[in-house]
């Protein structure tokens, strides 16, 4: 939880393990920090209905800091160590994908889609593939799935376990946030005992405001980390305490997740 000083600075926290203890904890863990995001995977399933009910019955936490993903698992994943095929779970190709977007593209872009959420390994028997129907059902759950079709067999969704109607029910909007919550405290560390003067509160909020103009959505520049239409940025004193609170309200641009195409004839 420290962010000033701390000992140890990741970003996510990865699990395959089917143990259903190991996935409450993680979420309970990632909640009291709000630091680092957690990928999940529900155990094995064959269908649909086996997610469902492990979500609503036994894994029904509301977390913006975790993403739960179905238990689609590929029956067919070669180890190379062994030689053999083995079943793995969707939490770990979304790991690598992650990695993958952040190092290439922005911690800002969706995880998901034909391409960005295509799983990465070539081999793949997954233990069901959901209709529709299916689909829809497990996402009002915040359950990412894995659909199956002509184009390729990726990720459809990139929900947090945020079951209320909230921008945090996006992974990519989550992740930043940690992030500002990690980079920021470092760059006001030297400003840790000195005195409350309006100069060092401006300072403050310079320091403050140049970070997060590279979240900032401007019109006509391309930059692929901006994610934020709106930064509004405020400082209050609390004398009583010796705490200067910075106050950051972002508004975060959405996502396309849906294309209608109505067709008048007149």
């Amino acid at each position: 939880r420290e962010t000033m000083y701390p000992k140890y600075k990741f970003d996510y926290i990865v699990d395959w393990t089917s143990d259903l203890d190991v996935l409450n904890a993680i979420t309970n863990l990632t909640d009291s920090s709000g630091l680092f995001f957690g990928i999940q995977s529900l155990p094995l399933s064959y269908n649909p209905s086996q997610d469902y009910q492990i979500r609503t019955e036994k894994l029904y936490q509301s977390s913006f800091n975790n993403a739960l993903y179905s238990g689609q698992w590929n029956l067919k994943h070669y180890d190379e160590y062994s030689g053999k095929n083995i079943s793995m779970a969707l939490s770990y190709y979304m790991m690598i994908n992650h990695l993958k977007i952040d190092n290439t593209m922005s911690i800002t872009e969706p995880v998901a889609g034909i391409v960005k959420g295509q799983l990465p390994v070539s081999n793949v028997k997954l233990s069901y593939s959901p209709s529709s129907e299916d689909i829809e059902k497990l996402r009002f759950q915040q359950i990412n799935t894995i659909i199956n079709e002509n184009d390729g067999i990726y990720v459809i969704d990139q929900l947090t376990m945020y079951k209320k109607a909230s921008k945090l029910s996006r992974i990519n909007v989550v992740k930043v946030i940690q992030k500002m919550r990690k980079d920021l405290p470092p760059l006001l560390k030297p400003y840790i005992q000195v005195k409350e003067t309006a100069k060092n509160t401006s300072v403050i909020e310079g320091i403050v405001s140049n970070y997060m103009s590279k979240w900032r959505v401007v019109t006509g520049v391309a930059n692929p980390d901006a994610i934020f239409s709106d930064i509004k940025i405020s400082t209050m004193y609390i004398e009583e305490d010796y705490t200067l609170i910075v106050t950051i309200k972002v508004t975060p641009i959405g996502t396309i997740e849906k294309i209608s195409i109505p067709i008048i004839v007149e």
